[in-house]
């Protein structure tokens, strides 16, 4: 290929470039949490996009399911005021009102505290799980501590969300060393929460941590956690693609049996 050739076919790639640049889409303005009551959540765009106006009827109007109303209404609002609070679990046929019954008591809980808002996300609180015993027929109570490999969902999402929403973020679940706080501050997380390693080692376990975490600092020019403080989530990543759903085929396709 002669060389005007090959400065025309760049002149040609500069301008399929220059075309694709102008008809791509704005990236998204990043929200914040009081921009709405209700977020819907985009996988194609990566974004929350808030909900303008939720469909739904009063609490006072639903009619005949008051004790279910009242439990879920009470444990919701535990929940909203950071006290200790239970999963809900609604099941039933289509139609029978779970949905309205969730958009009522999520109105009620705001109407009932409009002074009060959430500017904090905690990636994931691990709830108590019991196992079953089939031989002796027994619910057993159970505590599995964690490991470092309960950290990777919280990064993910951690990645995700956290360029997105005007908020603060926590870890709790699967911090266990330095690295593990590295990894979940570097995902944007502002504070990280530790358990099941101090369980295992004891409180002073966490001096150790804070030592070698303000060593690794050092030891890779950091002058401060603030610095790295989301450099690897999904705006800021050099491959923010391998957060995305879509990657988990790619993943599946090189995996290789050890023999």
């Amino acid at each position: 290929m002669g060389q005007r050739t090959t400065d025309g076919m760049k002149q040609l790639l500069h301008r399929i470039a220059g075309a694709l640049e102008r008809l791509a889409p704005p990236p998204p303005p990043a929200g914040g949490l009081e921009d709405a009551e209700a977020f819907v959540w985009r996988s194609e765009s990566g974004e929350l996009v808030p909900v303008a106006k939720v469909n739904r009827i009063a609490f006072g109007l639903l009619k005949g399911i008051d004790r279910q109303a009242d439990i879920l209404y009470e444990n919701s609002r535990r929940f909203a005021q950071g006290l200790p609070a239970n999963n809900a679990l609604l099941w039933g046929a289509r139609g029978m009102g779970k949905s309205s019954l969730v958009k009522a008591v999520h109105a009620k809980v705001n109407a009932d505290r409009p002074e009060a808002g959430a500017d904090a996300l905690i990636f994931f609180n691990r709830f108590y799980q019991p196992d079953i015993d089939v031989e002796e027929l027994e619910v057993q109570r159970t505590l599995v501590l964690s490991t470092s490999s309960a950290l990777l969902l919280r990064l993910r999402w951690l990645a995700i969300l956290s360029g997105q929403l005007d908020c603060s973020f926590a870890v709790t679940g699967g911090v266990h060393g330095e690295i593990d706080a590295v990894k979940a501050i570097m995902t944007g997380a502002d504070a990280v929460q530790m358990v099941s390693a101090l369980l295992k080692h004891g409180p002073d376990y966490l001096r150790i941590v804070r030592r070698e975490l303000a060593q690794w600092l050092i030891d890779h020019d950091y002058d401060s956690l603030a610095q790295a403080k989301g450099s690897m989530n999904l705006s800021r990543s050099p491959d923010p693609g391998a957060y995305e759903r879509a990657n988990y085929m790619d993943i599946l396709k090189s995996w290789k049996a050890e023999l």
